[in-house]
């Protein structure tokens, strides 16, 4: 369990701690000299049943508010320190109340130097204590009088403390790592060591992360537990971890930063907060202005705009929109503190609502709703809030990111509320399951409605059909519903094109007769097919009248209409498609143009027809191969079933 001072300036914080623990946790010169905090310090005990207790002690001068800040992230319990002779001091409301912003529900109130004061004096301030407990979220703490020069009352707050320790239960340790850096210094013969508290996951020797926001890569190489020399940190513990990389140096990692597993890197500029206003503000928080995030262990200036709102009275809630100064890590749930510009007093604080907020529409009323539905503090009510308002889209990847979870996680979700995963992998999509159900009657209707429109038409095209039907979803994202639908049998997809399942399509006998005269000259020049005007001048035959049976051929997946002036046999573009699987994973224009001897022009034609048909996906410069070719490319005609065989002989010959 990990435990924090709080308090008033030279009110006994490491006083106390060094009477708990037997350590100073002063270790600079200067705050031996003075006799005063300036920089977090940290203590260690081990209770004789095996469990650890790690102590932050934090300055209480409000000249390092922030510092106090910074040691208030990732802990589990306050010790709220109260001198008798002083009683409540400016630094002891300003720091309950900061305890109370970041919802702090476990503590306890250590009345200090009872040995310079009368027994009365004593329960005044223990009366006076408890009572600006009870307006808080420590409500109902205990509050001990203790003497650390005489050691009175000191066993009472070990006792309370191994109790409560016992009963304390570690955070779940299953999502991705998630590592707080308060402190950050360079050891002779080791390198750089970073200091903090591990919110999320797993730390193991060997491990790599990611220095969160700028992203530098680091390897774990060394690690200590408890102030312990260990293999694996896990979530709830403090750590001390030895790292090291190309950029990992102490002039880039400091407190403030993060250490996230490197595929769940989440860098904010904007975050959407809900925030309270301090009761004790004189004047209601305004619409816009400038003032000091303090989020993790980091210290950032910011502008910010109220949303909904004009102005959040004291006392009150309200939604604020956060422009930060300099990039932070933050996901959904993260707790903030608000003071003013100066950072001489604290106004409020909350919690990060979407550390993804967007540049625009931050205020309108659509933006308003959503932000209310992921307001609620477990994933399971955010997301099902979220599915039932807006578009009811919802990206995974944004999910993933903003609530530091795993896919898998959201897929276990979805089937709880019955929405469909659908997109390519590396830009998956939620829709709730009525966005669903309209989505695929929209689509059809719109299918039949082209039919009705064209009949000669070989379907209506995908960009088309997405531009009517797919708002919300981008190019990808609807190509791979269109898939989904045509799995379950209710479309049916030709190349680029989309086309009714119960829409029938045969060839005339003046297209079959030109069909014959056509294929052998598609399948004489292999991989390469003459295009339209070429095969017009060879037969002597109109554009329009090969054209029309293309279209017609191509309903009947004889064809692929790659280009407009150029249809591919079904056969060669299977073997195409053979060819680039030979490349890899990832190949280049270039490399599937050696590898199959086409022309430039004809090579992108090619490409941009596979990524259309989902058979490639482009990535810059490279394709990545994400379907199988064979089946996306089968020929009918070679077709072993001779039901197939069969009813494309019926198909040709009826009309």
């Amino acid at each position: 369990m990990i435990i924090a001072t709080a308090g008033h300036v030279d009110h006994g914080k490491t006083a106390l701690v060094r009477a708990l623990t037997g350590v100073d946790t002063d270790r600079l010169a200067e705050e031996k000299r003075r006799g005063l905090t300036i920089d977090l310090g940290y203590a260690f005990q081990a209770l004789p049943d095996g469990i650890s207790l790690g102590f932050v002690d934090v300055p209480g001068h409000q000249k390092f508010a922030h510092t106090m800040l910074a040691g208030m992230a990732g802990i589990d319990f306050v010790l709220l320190v109260v001198a008798a002779d002083d009683g409540s001091m400016p630094q002891t409301v300003e720091h309950l109340a900061i305890i109370d912003l970041l919802g702090m529900t476990r503590g306890a109130c250590v009345i200090t130097k009872c040995d310079k004061v009368s027994i009365d004096r004593v329960q005044e301030v223990c009366g006076e204590v408890s009572k600006m407990l009870s307006e808080t979220t420590l409500a109902g703490s205990p509050v001990f009088p203790v003497s650390t020069h005489e050691g009175q009352g000191i066993k009472e707050v070990q006792t309370h403390l191994a109790v409560t320790a016992r009963d304390h239960a570690l955070p779940s340790a299953d999502g991705p790592s998630r590592f707080i850096v308060d402190r950050a210094f360079s050891i002779t013969g080791s390198g750089l060591v970073v200091t903090g508290t591990l919110v999320s996951g797993r730390v193991a020797i060997g491990d790599r992360l990611a220095v969160a926001p700028d992203g530098d890569l680091a390897r774990v190489r060394g690690l200590h537990a408890q102030n312990k020399t260990s293999d694996e940190g896990v979530a709830g513990e403090r750590l001390g971890i030895n790292i090291a990389g190309s950029n990992i140096n102490v002039d880039t990692v400091s407190r403030g930063d993060w250490l996230v597993a490197p595929d769940h890197i989440q860098v904010s500029h904007r975050l959407d907060a809900e925030i309270d206003i301090l009761a004790s503000e004189n004047c209601p928080f305004g619409s816009r202005g400038k003032l000091h995030v303090h989020i993790g262990a980091a210290d950032i200036p910011a502008r910010f705009q109220v949303l909904g709102e004009n102005l959040i009275r004291p006392g009150d809630r309200g939604l604020v929109h956060l422009v930060l100064q300099s990039p932070v890590s933050a996901v959904h749930g993260d707790r903030i503190i608000l003071r003013d510009l100066s950072a001489s007093r604290t106004i409020g604080g909350g919690r990060v609502i979407d550390p993804m907020a967007p540049k625009r529409k931050i205020s309108t009323v659509p933006r308003l709703e959503q932000l209310r539905a992921m307001a609620h503090d477990n994933l399971e009510a955010a997301l099902a809030a979220q599915l039932n308002c807006g578009n009811g889209i919802i990206e995974v990847a944004g999910l993933v990111r903003a609530w530091n979870v795993y896919e898998k996680d959201i897929e276990k979700l979805s089937q709880t509320f019955n929405a469909k995963l659908a997109g390519p992998v590396d830009a998956r999509v939620l829709i709730s399951s009525e966005r669903w159900d309209n989505l695929c009657k929209n689509v059809a209707e719109a299918v039949d409605a082209y039919h009705a429109a064209h009949p000669s038409a070989i379907g209506i095209g995908l960009a088309e059909l997405h531009r009517r039907v797919g708002s919300g979803l981008t190019a990808p994202q609807f190509r791979n519903v269109i898939k989904i639908a045509e799995t379950a049998g209710t479309l049916k997809i030709i190349g680029a094109h989309v086309t009714s399942p119960n829409f029938q399509m045969a060839l005339s006998n003046e297209e079959a007769s030109l069909w014959q005269r056509l294929q052998p000259l598609l399948a004489s020049q292999g991989t390469a097919p003459p295009r339209v005007v070429e095969l017009a001048d060879s037969l002597d035959a109109p554009t329009e009248t090969i054209v029309s049976t293309f279209i017609s051929a191509t309903r009947l997946d004889l064809l692929h209409p790659v280009a407009k002036n150029r249809f591919f046999l079904a056969s060669s573009l299977r073997i195409l498609a053979q060819e680039a699987t030979k490349l890899g994973d990832h190949f280049t224009a270039a490399a599937f143009r050696d590898a199959t001897g086409l022309g430039r022009n004809v090579t992108i034609e090619v490409l941009e027809y596979f990524d259309l048909c989902d058979f490639t996906h482009r990535n810059g410069d490279t394709r990545i191969i994400i379907g199988d070719g064979d089946r996306i490319f089968h020929d009918p005609l070679n077709d072993p079933s001779a039901s197939a065989v069969d009813d494309m002989d019926t198909s040709m010959t009826a009309g």
